[in-house]
């Protein structure tokens, strides 16, 4: 199994070109969507803004978000993201409840503010809505509440003693304590609207596939006019480029499709363990690269010049995000001499 090919890309930025800068440690594909191949490829500038400028819109986008959700990937702040911001409103027995959704599918009571009232016998009163997960924090939320309550110019127009307005609040505070929490079926269907920038997973593809044939061609690949084409698109998007080309055009400058024809859908079944929404692959032939990220896919066409068709087998990268386990390996060794 080949697991390090080494750097044949000269000890160069394959994105700046800038032979003085020192190479740091670039994820192939995104850390915080499961990636855990790594290599010294990218200078420290061009890996921080490839990070900022395409990985970060990829990740955050809510079908990537949705999958690292339900498969429980982490980011660098070690919690899986939340794919859900719609905040739903249902009838409730003590009035409106507005929820949300979190990363494991489960409703979640929004905080609402406390509001306080004093009843006709002169009982005062505290009303707020919490999620069960929540429950312990609410004896000091009432507390606080009713403590800045009888500073404020109602509390204030009760003529309340201290010792009362203490009684007050212990009273309250025990109450909130004791409260026996209640369990409220959700019987309506919840609904979210996401809007899906194929752009920015376009040019996550393309920056993946683009690091991979520097690694796997070298020089051949980074001084052809394809590879210039490449580092044209992304560095449109580093500098936020105005002018920055439509996708469909994109698409024909670099001979990249964003979809994976149907007659390679066995390739990646068979290289995925028929589970290609678990994976992050790179599939390199002489011909052409097939990319699949957590299920979403592309091709490349390889400039004929880069690659010997004679003499170039074949290369796999590829992470399972569920298990945290990659490996790059060459296309015989997986037993796809028939690819």
């Amino acid at each position: 199994m080949a697991n390090d090919i080494g750097n044949p890309t000269g000890g160069h930025c394959i994105l700046c070109r800038n032979p003085s800068r020192e190479l740091t440690e670039e994820h192939i594909f995104p850390d915080a969507a499961g990636g855990s191949i790594k290599k010294f490829i990218l200078c420290k500038r061009c890996n921080s803004r490839l990070g900022t400028k395409i990985d970060a819109p990829y990740v955050n986008q809510p079908i990537v978000q949705l999958a690292r959700a339900a498969l429980g990937i982490k980011g660098r702040a070690k919690r899986v993201p939340s794919p859900f911001s719609t905040v739903h409103e249902i009838d409730a027995p003590i009035g409106k409840l507005q929820i949300k959704l979190d990363s494991q599918f489960r409703p979640v009571v929004q905080p609402r503010a406390p509001e306080v009232s004093v009843t006709e016998d002169g009982k005062v009163v505290v009303s707020l809505s919490r999620d069960l997960s929540q429950k312990n924090s609410v004896p000091k939320t009432v507390r606080t509440t009713l403590q800045r309550f009888f500073r404020s110019t109602l509390g204030k127009s009760l003529n309340w003693t201290e010792q009362e307005q203490k009684q007050a609040i212990r009273e309250a505070v025990e109450a909130a304590t004791n409260a026996d929490a209640e369990s409220l079926p959700v019987a309506e269907m919840l609904h979210e609207q996401w809007t899906i920038e194929l752009d920015k997973i376009f040019a996550e593809q393309a920056k993946v596939i683009y690091e991979v044939c520097s690694l796997e061609f070298g020089d051949k690949f980074l001084n052809s006019a394809q590879a210039g084409e490449f580092r044209a698109y992304l560095t449109s998007i580093l500098n936020d480029d105005a002018a920055t080309p439509s996708l469909e055009d994109v698409s024909r400058r670099l001979s990249m499709a964003n979809v994976i024809p149907p007659s390679l859908d066995p390739v990646i079944k068979l290289f995925t363990d028929g589970e290609r929404h678990k994976y992050h692959i790179v599939i390199v032939t002489a011909s052409g690269v097939v990319c699949s990220m957590l299920g979403m896919g592309a091709t490349l066409a390889l400039d004929s010049s880069v690659a010997d068709i004679n003499t170039y087998i074949g290369r796999i990268y590829r992470c399972n995000v569920e298990t945290g386990s990659s490996e790059i390996l060459g296309i015989e060794e997986h037993g796809g001499n028939e690819v």
